[in-house]
């Protein structure tokens, strides 16, 4: 466990160079795909052709008011028609996720939960060699029971990243593509998705790195208590062995 989360914080995928280059972040093009239907460009242009039409016959002012009135109706019209063709754009636009965060995801999800289970079996394993509860020298048992307890604090740590993996902060970097998609050229959106993205990026260095600290304290809490672990009660034999 604690070589594979050293060899993955060294490897060049979840190096912090990635972030000073720019490479984890996405370009305003990977963020989301606009597509405005040809059918509603046509329309745009009909609406406008027919209302100036519409407006040519029905007008019987003299003018310039007549000439000045068509203008007006048929500006109205192309905007009218317009915000249905941006509203259809939104419709239409695919909010894409950050590719290459979901690959590093996709990348560890199996190597935390495989250290999970792995985790499981060690607490099974101890719990199985508590003897039973009797008066006397139960100081072995104690040292069971902190073990068993730095196993569940790791495991529950496990659990928890696991479930941040399958979510990446979905819903709120789909919230602020499509704000972005509504509002381009305000910058302030691509800079928000930036900082969730890197902030998603940096999560998983910081996971990788608290998790092999604490197995590293683990397995020498176990390795020092091993004795006591395997016989909490001095020489007699233990409750189970795992081998």
């Amino acid at each position: 466990m604690v070589l594979t989360y050293e060899e993955l914080l060294e490897s060049d995928e979840f190096s912090l160079t990635r972030l000073k280059e720019g490479d984890i972040l996405p370009t305003l093009e990977e963020i989301s795909i606009q597509r405005i239907d040809k059918e509603y460009r046509s329309r745009m242009l009909l609406g406008t052709i027919v209302g100036a039409a519409a407006a040519c016959f029905t007008i019987k002012s003299e003018p310039p008011f007549g000439i000045l009135f068509v203008i007006v109706f048929s500006v109205a019209v192309y905007q009218l028609i317009g915000n249905l063709a941006y509203d259809r754009r939104d419709d239409n636009c695919d909010i894409t996720p950050n590719v290459k965060l979901q690959e590093l995801a996709n990348q560890l999800w199996p190597i935390v939960n495989q250290h999970r289970e792995e985790l499981r079996k060690l607490r099974l394993w101890i719990s199985l060699l508590i003897p039973r509860i009797m008066d006397g020298n139960n100081f072995g048992v104690e040292v069971q029971e902190v073990v068993k307890k730095q196993i569940n604090s790791l495991g529950v740590y496990c659990g928890n990243f696991l479930y941040a993996l399958s979510d990446l902060g979905t819903k709120n970097r789909a919230e602020l593509a499509y704000d972005l998609v509504r509002h381009p050229n305000l910058k302030a959106y691509k800079e928000a998705i930036h900082e969730l993205d890197t902030k998603e990026f940096l999560n998983m260095r910081i996971f990788m790195s608290a998790v092999r600290d604490d197995a590293n304290i683990l397995h020498d809490l176990i390795m020092k208590n091993i004795e006591k672990i395997e016989q909490p009660r001095g020489d007699e034999e233990p409750a189970y062995n795992m081998y």
